[in-house]
């Protein structure tokens, strides 16, 4: 104990000018933040004659935030003789009570900031801005939920605390009140996430305030800024408290000191809005901090300020900052603020100079509505609307003769009708839509300011005036609905696999039409995308990137529910599929083809598509040409997309497809030659560089002609009668179309934004109250999907190795850095390499269940490159999380039905878009399924598992049937089918006279104007591939294209 002391003597001094040295820097910024919120007060009192509730709370926490550096002071020449055990000896207890004392002023201080700045918020944003205040009652609800964790944490870990202040001071251990990790993490990390989100809330708000100059948008920086940096410095502690826990002695002079620099500058942002009031009276010539509103910004030499009521002469053109304005109050700070600031009100001066932005020929005018005598009478400043409304037409009415002089649209004296309504009278207020150089989204703000008038405080006296073509009695609802929202030439719903091509071949024709890109989700990042290794295990590790889908249960399938992923992201399903990139037999397309009514879509022109669409490497084939030997000049290079054949097969590839090839198969070199018949190796959508996702391929350096809001779930479709003019997000965002809506939503998303908007069975759709636009009865009616089964088995070492990589966490880690260095290593083989087989069941004929079958489909089944089973190997663990023993590994193969005769069905659960689809996926229904899936499993086992040369690797079955009876093989089918994600066919294509045709060979929907389908919902029958139906859909997005270029001569 004697050593010990003398090295806490010794450490004493140093420890001791350390932290007169930390308060030299922590005392500035407390004086700072003082000063301002002094200077706040002084505004306020001076301006208002009040303070409001959020002053209050500021000086609140300002008081803590003085009180906790006082303390800090008092504890500069402690004993610093900090350990986990408590204090030693009588000079170390003032050490302990000033650290919880300061703990206990930190948290009330940065309580009261926050509370402060979120009702400011709650101030300043009118009613109409209902989101924004819903959001601060979330963050105040939050930081208050916040503040009783820190608070109850503290008391709990430190609930003898008391004792310091006691001569029983001795019994007390501070071992967890002041070295508590909860306490320290949730402190930091809360402080940072909380004071993040409230920085921020307003910042997409007040960033798009109209005529905000340079200066007052650096005004803005510099507020943002300042939170931004507070969220930093509560984020910089946690090293400090890392090193805390590692240390029993060292508490950590330097969180104190961020922390004070943390609670300073937070004061500090939260006091510079309310500053500006004095900044812009003081200053007036100069004040980056105070924003012009419309009402007083302009370049007239008289202008009438909306606010104040009074009209003022001025040879200044920024009248709002002329020395007469010094007595006035800032726009800011009035009791009803501007409209272009925070106010949902439009006044009269907002829409002049709106219209002063100016026109273009051939726009109509629509409605311009004010409420002028309105904001007179609550300003008490009332003038007779009439002479202000003919000075008002008068100076239009030149304006819009000279600057349409010569076209068919002038405007005559005649030409404009004004009409003054009574209280009694008046109706909803119209809004006026903005042309010319005025932007769309502004023209938007305008009119949801106007809806929200009415909806708020009702009708109110107006002033309508109309120009031509417009009638005084027009709904705003429904007038110049393409006016209203942002327009593009094409809207493409669903930034998915065919929709993220789509958009790309659209924005890079020769004409460069304008292209908006909608999607759902968000733009993948993080781990589990890229590497050959996580090519199974992305879509059970990211489930962000899923839509959570899940089916009902399924009648032959033990009454299971499937669970149905399906990309949520830029990129849709090719995010986290198998990746496999199969085009299917040749008969696929040519039936196809028959079924529409169009051989564009049979195998020689889809061929072309394909090639156009990929840049397939097949260098890899040289090294195992034996087993892949496809004719380049079959395959496309130079596309978007890349497809390769594995440079290397990993161990056990080749001797498990020569075992199978030695007992008879068939090995078919080019997969993708038309004729998939025998087994190959399978190409995939991946580079030297990871996985090729739609997103990775298509809208890496997009144009600027192309436009992507991701986070959109579309909800609802704008109509003009029977034609889709645009969209509406789930978040409120619009969007028209001024050629076509084209909707890429997949088997599912896409039959429910259709049935949602009025367009399907018009029973269904009326029994949930839903307005019947078109009645297509085929809508989410022919859904079709391979079923497959796993089977798998226990093998030894020799056969391959994946499961000792798989289950040591040091070589996966190695192999990962590998990966992140120069995607090299065993990321890159492990899982780089699959392979099956396209068979046919030499006696199908025979079978009852297919002669039962209409004449038709014997005949497509019974073609020569038509199979009807796969066989998948080499693929993934299953059960998921099989634990092995050492020196053993696992083999899976996957039995597949092709060419399923059951269909299902996607309805919806009721009119509510955030309702998922209730997806009946009618697995297994029919009899030819269950007899062809039945002996799809025995022949997968008999050929792959059970043959010679792989039966002397296998140690014990993992999965599968109890034996190859039918009985058995029927009860694990029931127990263990399963689906393999390719849904289509739920808005199929078809011809005209088809009763459950939806979309034409065209892809526009039947009956809908402006609208066309481009996705695997479209497909009239399920093409022959397995884990791959995104070459499919790449083919669909490309004939979209194709089509849309052609029509449109883009």
């Amino acid at each position: 104990m004697a050593q010990f002391t003398v090295v806490v003597d010794d450490d004493n001094n140093t420890s001791s000018i350390h932290n007169k040295v930390m308060l030299a820097v922590e005392i500035p910024f407390v004086l700072i933040a003082i000063c301002t919120v002094v200077l706040r007060v002084y505004s306020r009192l001076a301006i208002k004659r009040k303070l409001a509730v959020d002053d209050v709370l500021i000086i609140l926490g300002t008081c803590f935030a003085f009180g906790r550096t006082i303390i800090s002071c008092m504890s500069a020449d402690d004993s610093w003789g900090f350990d986990r055990d408590g204090p030693d000896q009588t000079a170390e207890v003032p050490y302990y009570q000033h650290i919880f004392e300061r703990r206990i002023a930190y948290i009330f201080a940065v309580a009261f900031t926050r509370w402060s700045v979120l009702a400011y918020y709650l101030r300043i944003f009118p009613p109409g801005l209902w989101t924004l205040r819903r959001l601060c009652w979330v963050l105040l609800f939050l930081a208050f939920a916040q503040f009783i964790e820190i608070f109850v944490v503290l008391i709990y870990f430190c609930k003898d605390i008391g004792m310091l202040w006691t001569s029983n001071w001795l019994s007390f251990t501070g071992s967890r009140c002041f070295s508590s990790s909860t306490y320290s993490y949730s402190a930091a990390i809360g402080d940072s996430v909380i004071d993040t989100l409230i920085f921020a809330l307003p910042i997409p708000y007040v960033w798009r305030l109209s005529k905000l100059r340079a200066r007052q948008r650096i005004g803005l920086i510099v507020i943002f800024s300042l939170g931004l940096i507070v969220c930093v410095v509560a984020l910089l502690q946690i090293p400090f408290i890392r090193r805390r826990e590692a240390h029993a002695s060292y508490f950590g002079g330097t969180i104190n000191l961020l922390v004070s620099i943390q609670i300073s500058l937070a004061i500090v942002a939260a006091s510079l809005p309310d500053l500006r009031a004095l900044v812009a009276r003081s200053f007036p010539k100069f004040s980056p901090l105070h924003h012009r509103s419309l009402a007083t910004a302009g370049e007239a030499p008289r202008r009438r300020d909306a606010e104040m009521g009074e009209v003022q002469e001025v040879e200044e053109p920024r009248p709002a900052f002329d020395q007469r304005r010094r007595s006035k109050k800032p726009d800011w700070m009035r009791s009803a603020m501007p409209a272009s600031l925070m106010s949902t009100r439009v006044t009269h001066n907002e829409l002049t100079r709106a219209d002063t932005a100016g026109s273009v020929p051939g726009l109509t005018w629509a409605c311009i509505t004010t409420n002028i005598e309105h904001r007179q009478l609550e300003r008490g400043t009332h003038r007779d609307p009439q002479s202000q409304l003919t000075c008002y037409t008068q100076k239009r009415q030149k304006r819009d003769c000279r600057d349409r002089q010569g076209l068919d649209t002038q405007v005559s004296s005649s030409s404009i009708i004004c009409n003054r309504q009574s209280k009694e009278n008046s109706g909803l207020v119209a809004p006026r839509l903005l042309g010319g150089s005025v932007s769309r989204r502004k023209t938007k703000r305008v009119l949801r300011k106007y809806k929200k008038e009415n909806e708020l405080h009702g009708p109110h006296p107006t002033v309508q005036c109309a120009l031509p073509r417009v009638s005084l009695n027009s709904n705003p609802a429904s007038v110049g609905v393409q006016d209203m929202a942002p327009m593009y030439d094409f809207i493409i719903v669903g930034g998915g696999t065919a929709g993220c091509l789509l958009a790309h071949r659209l924005s890079h024709a020769a004409r460069r039409p304008s292209v908006l890109l909608v999607e759902a989700g968000s733009h993948p990042e993080g781990e589990y995308l890229s590497a050959p290794f996580h090519r199974y295990s992305t879509m059970a590790m990211r489930p962000d990137l899923d839509h959570g889908f899940i089916s009902t249960p399924q009648k032959e399938l033990n009454n299971r529910t499937i669970t149905y992923t399906r990309g949520k992201g830029l990129g849709g399903t090719s995010i986290l599929n198998f990746a496999v990139y199969l085009y299917g037999s040749k008969e696929d397309y040519n039936r196809w083809a028959e079924l529409v009514g169009d051989e564009s879509w049979d195998w020689e022109h889809t061929k072309k598509s394909f090639q156009e669409i990929e840049d397939f490497d097949i260098a890899g084939a040289s090294q195992y040409p034996h087993l892949a030997n496809p004719n380049p000049q079959d395959h496309g290079k130079g596309g978007t997309v890349k497809v390769c054949l594995p440079p290397k097969l990993e161990k056990g590839i080749a001797p498990s497809i020569e075992a199978v090839l030695r007992n008879g198969e068939m090995m078919n070199l080019d997969v993708n030659s038309g004729n998939p018949i025998g087994f190959s190796i399978f190409p995939a959508t991946y580079s030297k560089d990871g996985r090729t996702t739609s997103a990775n391929a298509h809208l890496v350096d997009a144009p600027d002609n192309l436009e992507i809001w991701t986070n959109a779930a579309v909800h609802r479709l704008m109509f003009d009668g029977t034609k889709v003019i645009g969209i509406m997000a789930a978040d409120g965002r619009e969007a028209t179309s001024h050629k076509e809506v084209i909707i890429c939503g997949g088997a599912i998303d896409t039959p429910k934004l259709l049935l949602l908007n009025g367009i399907g069975p018009s029973k269904e759709l009326e029994a949930l109250g839903i307005d019947v636009v078109k009645n297509l009865p085929g809508v989410g009616k022919q859904l079709h999907d391979h079923v497959m089964t796993f089977l798998s088995v226990e093998v030894d070492t020799d056969q391959n190795d994946r499961y000792a990589l798989e289950s040591n966490k040091e070589m996966v880690a190695e192999a990962q850095a590998l990966w992140e260095k120069d995607k090299s290593g065993d990321f890159a083989l492990h899982h780089s390499a699959l392979w099956g087989a396209f068979l046919k069941l030499a006696d199908l004929e025979e079978y009852p269940e297919y002669k039962a079958l209409d004449k038709a489909q014997q005949e497509f089944l019974s073609r020569d490159a038509v199979p009807t089973y796969e066989i998948v190997g080499s693929c993934v663990r299953w059960p998921p999380g099989t634990v092995l023993p050492e020196g053993s590994g696992y083999f899976t193969a996957i039995a597949f039905l092709m060419n399923p005769v059951s269909v299902g069905s996607i309805t919806l659960q009721s009119a509510n878009p955030a309702d998922k689809p209730v997806i009946d996926l009618g697995y297994l229904q029919h009899p030819y399924d269950r007899r062809v899936l039945r002996e799809a499993i025995r022949q997968t086992w008999t050929k792959v598992l059970d043959n010679p040369d792989m039966k002397q690797h296998v140690k014990r079955r993992l999965y599968g049937p109890e034996s190859l009876s039918d009985g058995d093989i029927d009860a694990f089918m029931k127990e263990a089918a399963t689906t393999v994600w390719h849904g289509n066919g739920s808005v199929k294509m078809g011809k005209n006279d088809d009763p459950l045709a939806c979309v034409d060979p065209d892809l526009k929907v039947y009956g809908v104007e402006g609208l066309r389908i481009a996705d695997l919902s479209v497909c009239p029958l399920t093409t022959k591939q397995v884990n791959h139906t995104q070459a499919t859909a790449y083919l669909v997005g490309q004939k979209a294209a194709d089509t849309l270029i052609a029509e449109y001569r883009l």
